[in-house]
């Protein structure tokens, strides 16, 4: 092939790409770093919205992935298409599925951010990795990582003509962002090729978590749990169940009891987390409270710490409020859930 034919090619591509990145940050502008993360789930909605000890084995050897079964290309239909995978692929981008891709042992070649924050609790695991905003994604940063498979967690990420973007640079798969963390951890697998890690994982976790249970059990009796969040002064947020991505891991894996303030307000099918203003404080009834800021360090914030309506709170004056971190709090990650269990049996086991 003539080389100067080859070097218009790829002069006219790498327009290509600009253009299409441009026009996907302007479609993507409206998730920008302000939308509520709740990080998987809420999302998923477009609305706001470990094993033993977290630990995750280290990304499989080019060795064993050619081992690995499905020589043969597999076909995955989901809402924008059908796309083919053959084997076990190393080389994966996974737009806000880094928690899925590190528990299955496969280090993604990005970083999924929250408007420009990193997740914390996976900086030891991906370090300086290429980072992506889904608030604008950025196309000629995964091409130039050349991966062999896009994974997008929500549909709002290939909407409007994107996914035909993110398909010309590697066979892409974007899931429906409405399965459980389980389903989505096999779902994950088995487009990936490891269905094994899947099952291992799953299987220590549910050892962990019913653990704990018993533990918690002996331990609590019927002493009731409730979960709220701080996202600012006019967002405060209590999260129940049964379904709910944290209140999941309370009233679910870990069997511990809803209080009544959390059945009247926030138990529901939905996912729903109502909104609460500060002045229901003194209704705070559970005789422990697993709370959230999302920015502890603001005004606010710091103004609803030292709100005098908590001083009379029963599980403040029992030394039972329980601080914790958003990041993993508010996603519903293998990762983030089995970090969660950690969290409770610290505090809760004292």
């Amino acid at each position: 092939m003539d080389k100067r034919n080859t070097n218009k090619r790829v002069g006219f591509y790498l327009i290509l790409i600009v253009l299409m990145t441009a026009v996907l940050a302007t479609a993507c502008g409206r998730q920008d770093e302000q939308a509520e993360p709740g990080v998987q789930a809420e999302a998923s909605k477009q609305a706001e919205s470990a094993a033993p000890s977290a630990e995750v084995d280290p990304a499989p050897s080019t060795e064993a992935a050619s081992e690995a079964p499905g020589g043969e290309a597999r076909s995955y239909t989901h809402e924008f298409g059908t796309m083919e995978v053959t084997g076990a692929p190393e080389r994966i981008v996974g737009v806000y599925l880094d928690d899925f891709l590190l528990a299955l042992g496969v280090k993604p070649l990005t970083q999924t951010m929250y408007g420009t924050r990193p997740l914390p609790y996976l900086q030891d695991r991906v370090g300086d990795l290429p980072a992506i905003s889904t608030g604008s994604i950025n196309l000629e940063l995964i091409l130039q990582e050349k991966p062999e498979l896009i994974l997008l967690a929500y549909p709002a990420y290939a909407q409007e003509g994107r996914y035909e973007q993110f398909a010309k640079i590697a066979p892409t798969y974007v899931f429906s962002g409405e399965d459980g963390w389980k389903d989505t951890l096999k779902k994950v697998a088995d487009v990936i090729g490891r269905p094994e890690q899947a099952e291992a994982w799953l299987n220590d976790y549910v050892g962990k978590a019913a653990e704990a249970r018993e533990s918690l059990k002996q331990v609590l009796g019927d002493e009731t749990v409730m979960f709220i969040r701080f996202t600012r002064a006019e967002r405060i947020q209590i999260y129940g169940g049964p379904s709910n991505f944290s209140a999941d891991v309370l009233y679910g894996d870990l069997g511990l009891q809803p209080s009544k303030l959390i059945k009247e307000f926030a138990w529901g099918e939905d996912n729903s987390a109502p909104l609460i203003s500060a002045e229901m404080i003194p209704d705070f009834d559970a005789d422990h409270i697993f709370i959230t800021y999302d920015k502890p360090g603001e005004d606010d914030a710091k103004e609803f710490k030292s709100h005098p309506l908590w001083k009379n709170v029963p599980a403040v004056q029992k030394g039972n409020l329980h601080e914790v971190e958003m990041f993993h709090w508010m996603n519903d990650g293998p990762i983030a859930n089995s970090i969660k269990v950690d969290d409770v049996l610290k505090a809760l086991l004292k």
